[in-house]
């Protein structure tokens, strides 16, 4: 024998689920109500990290604890590892040569780098942002470079997403410093 009211319950069971459904969106909406008359320039949050490139950024926000930045790399650079960092030249050889003379390729030539002009190669074309800097490449510009080039310097040519871990940057830029025929002091 069949049970005559199926088709009811079956009905009354979808009729339920679904006044539940509206229930928990009215509750929903009435303990979180996003403003409505709110209008952002631009979605999301910007990060400030504390560089001379970045204007933006006061002495003030600088030294605030919700400054974000590549930690320095400087304290690592005694102890870093140039066979680790030659190693991570594999991610850089594609576009960058290392030796003497070496051949412009997608990228610049690295012989010799800490302490040069950011802009030296004459063969090479650099973005207007990267030649507008006029700075050198020191430890710790190296180190932000490293980090996240888009970040330190908008508008670079670098397609580079980053080194994120500070000790690989430190290897890497204590090996970049051994080629040279006379490599800058450690700070």
């Amino acid at each position: 024998m069949k049970d005559s009211l199926a088709l009811n319950k079956i009905a009354a069971a979808i009729i339920g689920a679904a006044l539940i459904a509206m229930i928990v969106g009215f509750v929903g909406k009435s303990l979180y109500q996003p403003a409505s008359n709110v209008v952002l320039e631009k979605p999301g949050y910007e990060i400030l990290i504390a560089t001379d490139a970045n204007p933006k950024m006061d002495e003030k926000q600088a030294d605030s604890p919700e400054a974000v930045g590549p930690e320095a790399v400087s304290p690592l650079l005694a102890s870093a590892d140039l066979a680790k960092g030659e190693k991570l030249t594999s991610k850089c050889s594609a576009c960058h040569s290392f030796n003497a003379g070496g051949a412009t390729k997608v990228g610049p030539n690295l012989y010799d780098i800490i302490n040069a002009d950011m802009a030296r190669d004459s063969d090479y074309a650099y973005s207007s942002a990267l030649a507008a800097m006029g700075e050198k490449w020191t430890y710790e510009n190296l180190n932000l470079f490293l980090a996240s080039p888009k970040t330190y310097i908008a508008g670079t040519k670098m397609n580079y997403g980053g080194l994120k871990k500070v000790n690989d940057r430190a290897n890497l830029i204590v090996y970049m410093r051994d080629l040279s025929d006379n490599p800058a002091p450690l700070p």
